[in-house]
């Protein structure tokens, strides 16, 4: 056995001194009793009897009419850091929550931080303050979080006691107990007799074990121990001194410590030690929990899919762990896309799939799903997600993802808890960020139209399956006038009038330095020759008629796909929303924004205008008019293409490629951005660009192009990029249709090269190459 110097260390003194003195101003009415102190033999070995977990406790249990009106059956204190927020929340959720009323729970926090100036730590407490505020069930400690456990076990007794415990345990928050198998165990056992009862009993010296500076070993419990209400009163009363001067005999385990005062008391009173297995990590308790409360709804599950043949794809919003119940659903052939919080989740699940062989064909990306808007399929999936949103989040989810035409779901499924009988909760009742509620989604303030509860089943609480089906049209129209997708009225950014009639055509305009020559389609029509003609719309001879163009709604779209956005096109974008904050910013993407390009994107969170909107191509691809075209394009450049007239017709407004950077702001050249216009290059390409295009919101030539793209890759056989649908199509078709009052603005203003005369340039990355 190792030994130890007689004399504590000048740390342990310190810690002794500041621990006497703050416990002494909080516990100064206590008196501490004349007791003699003789030393346990270390051949004194008490009796130990060993139980393991017993049968669970039924719900009719007599146990609660066994506690005295003034006690409690068991008070657990649980042991953790002021930073381990995460852990406290997930215990409350797995653990407390499923507690009776005679069970009190603690959680044992020190402190990080005493003074305001001890920044970011002082950060740290204000949270934990708010935490013990909010939950009540906080036991703050009055000493800094130095790891001193014996002291936290200490006050955790000493609360026990104040709280009138017939039992006290102590846990950490990284394991949680059988409830009933404690319960079971103490039901059986007399409150007023002393008991010490743990796991990882130990009994035998070793050279490892820790040795008091008396020279004797102590047997103790190194997992999880138990004491009786009546041995902690004479812990920390009757035998007080002995735990005040712990130091004394040095352990810095708190466990052997404990032991040590259970064996002081026993040269009192008889001390019954009893081993039990009531303790496992919390991780294995809640796969376990999670596979017994979703049993039933993994039967479910499987008729469901087999009922629905029809479902080839599924998004599940914030999945839980796969390891879980999904290791247990014997998937279908589908598509499924995972959104997960963060990147180590989405890894995690990825690699629980590749080791499964039932999985689907699935993917884990990173998305907020109350900002983003969630990926077109057939079904989505929401399980124990919507019960932690607050009333404002849960609408503003349904909106954005539930209740839009056109539909982004056939099916939704909802799974969540609904009160019952025994409930504590009601259905609906508002929450503050971080709590759960129960559901019903029939009800206020939601009233779901449509939503049936079609499964439910009692776990530890009720759960149901509420869901949908969005198989019928949402009156979408299908005619070639554009549906607003906006909810504001018209007349908010939209003037039907003739532009010509209220304004005189740009010729010149002056501003912030630059002069902005505006010519006439019949000056240079001879200098732009490059574009698609055929025998089809663009013969070069438009027989149709030319309604006059109306102003541009203040609406600036880009567009990128095929890989999560790059963070310096997210400063592009931010650039352009800042010179012009009076300009709707909607940033069209296939996947969600990294983090590090959100961040970039917030800086233009608060402008007169709004945020940068975020919208998922998926969501307005049912609109497209030539949407085949552009999922048969395998060309990213030749997609955009496409889309970007589309886009252009059901919106309005400017368009701009992802590596456009501002110089100066639309606004600051007066009426020159009112009109719709195209940018010619007159000196090398001879054609028009169509990475910036200006139009109005049902435009009449873009009506007139979209279908002339078509036209002209059907039946011509000329797709996507340049001549398809790119700049040298835009030439043909801007030529044949011949608007004197489109407008056209030099690229040398817009685009390239750089010079003082810039509104704007492009840095030309030409993805369409790559």
């Amino acid at each position: 056995a190792s030994s130890v110097n007689s004399e504590p260390s000048l740390g342990v003194m310190r810690s002794s001194v500041i621990y006497v003195c703050l416990l002494s101003a909080i516990v100064g009415f206590f008196v501490l009793a004349l007791s003699s102190s003789v030393q346990a033999s270390p051949s004194s070995t008490p009796v130990l009897h060993h139980e393991k977990r017993h049968a669970p406790l039924t719900e009719n249990s007599q146990r609660a009419s066994d506690v005295r009106s003034h006690q409690r059956s068991l008070c657990i204190a649980v042991l953790s850091k002021p930073q381990n927020v995460e852990a406290r929340q997930l215990m409350r959720r797995l653990f407390v929550s499923r507690l009776g009323a005679d069970v009190l729970v603690r959680f044992v926090v020190g402190h990080v931080a005493f003074s305001p100036d001890w920044s970011p730590l002082s950060k740290l407490e204000d949270d934990v303050a708010a935490e013990t505020d909010r939950f009540g069930d906080v036991l703050r400690v009055p000493f800094l979080e130095t790891d001193s456990l014996t002291d936290k076990a200490l006050m955790s007794l000493e609360w026990g006691v104040e709280e009138s415990c017939a039992y006290i345990a102590r846990t950490d928050d990284d394991v949680v107990l059988d409830i009933e198998a404690v319960s079971e165990i103490l039901r059986v056992r007399d409150r007023r007799k002393l008991l010490y009862a743990g796991q990882g009993f130990k009994t035998k010296v070793k050279d490892d074990d820790p040795v008091g500076r008396d020279g004797h070993f102590s047997r103790y419990f190194n997992k999880f121990y138990l004491v009786s209400g009546s041995l902690a009163t004479l812990i920390t009363r009757t035998h007080r001194e002995h735990t005040m001067q712990y130091p004394r005999y040095g352990a810095d385990s708190e466990y052997f410590n404990v032991g040590k005062w259970v064996a002081w008391a026993a040269e009192q009173r008889q001390v019954e030690y009893l081993e039990v297995e009531v303790v496992e990590p919390i991780a294995l308790f809640e796969r376990r929990a999670s596979l017994e409360v979703v049993r039933e709804l993994v039967s479910f599950l499987g008729t469901w899919f087999t009922e629905h043949p029809d479902v080839f794809s599924m998004v599940e919003a914030l999945p839980e762990p796969w390891d879980g119940w999904h290791q247990s659903l014997a998937w279908p052939k589908i598509n499924y896309i995972g959104l997960d919080r963060s990147a180590d989740a989405a890894d995690s699940n990825h690699a629980a799939v590749k080791r499964s062989s039932r999985g689907p064909n699935a993917s884990f990306i990173v998305a907020d799903v109350l900002r983003d808007p969630l990926p077109v399929a057939d079904l989505l999936f929401v399980k124990d997600v919507l019960s932690t949103f607050t009333d404002r989040e849960l609408l503003q989810f349904l909106r954005q993802n539930v209740l839009v035409c056109p539909r982004r779901f056939r099916y939704v499924l909802f799974v969540h808890d609904q009160a019952d009988g025994d409930s504590r909760k009601e259905n609906n009742a508002e929450i503050v960020p971080g709590d759960l509620r129960p559901l019903d989604l029939s009800l206020e303030p939601f009233r779901v139209p449509g939503v049936r509860t079609v499964f439910s089943w009692k776990a530890e609480r009720r759960k149901v399956v509420q869901a949908l089906d969005l198989l019928a049209s949402c009156n979408v129209s299908d005619n070639d006038e554009p549906a607003l997708p906006w909810t504001e009225p018209p007349g908010n950014f939209d003037n039907i009038s003739c532009l010509i009639d209220r304004d005189a055509r740009p010729e010149v305009v002056k501003a912030r330095g630059v002069t902005v020559d505006v010519p006439t389609l019949a000056s240079i029509a001879p200098r732009i020759h490059g574009g698609v003609v055929n025998k089809g719309l663009l013969d070069g001879n438009f027989k149709g008629p030319k309604p006059c163009v109306r102003e541009l709604r203040k609406l600036i779209h880009t567009i990128w796909m095929g890989t999560p956005m790059r963070t310096k096109h997210a400063q592009n974008i931010v650039s352009t929303a800042l010179k012009n904050p009076h300009w709707r910013i909607m940033f069209w993407i296939e996947l969600p924004v990294p983090r590090s390009s959100q961040i970039i994107l917030d800086a233009a969170m608060n402008r007169p205008a709004g945020p940068i909107k975020l919208q998922l191509i998926s969501d307005m691809m049912p609109r497209f008019k030539n949407r085949d075209l552009i999922e048969k394009d395998t060309n990213l450049a030749g997609k955009s293409d496409y889309m970007r007239l589309e886009i252009l017709y059901l919106y309005g407004g400017i368009y701009l490629d992802t590596d456009a950077k501002a110089v100066h702001g639309f606004d600051d050249f007066g009426t020159l951005f009112r009109w719709p216009f195209v940018c010619p290059d007159p000196r090398t390409y001879h054609n028009l660009g169509n990475c910036v295009l200006g139009m109005e919101q049902g435009s009449p030539f873009l009506r007139f192009a979209l279908n002339a793209a078509r036209e002209n890759c059907l039946k011509y056989h000329t797709c996507g990029v340049m001549s398809g649908v790119g700049p040298g199509f835009l030439t043909g078709a801007y030529l044949t249709y011949a608007h004197p009052d489109i407008v056209l603005i030099d690229q040398k203003y817009l685009v390239q090269p750089v010079t003082s005369q810039n509104i704007m340039i492009q840095t030309m990355e030409a993805n369409w190459l790559k």
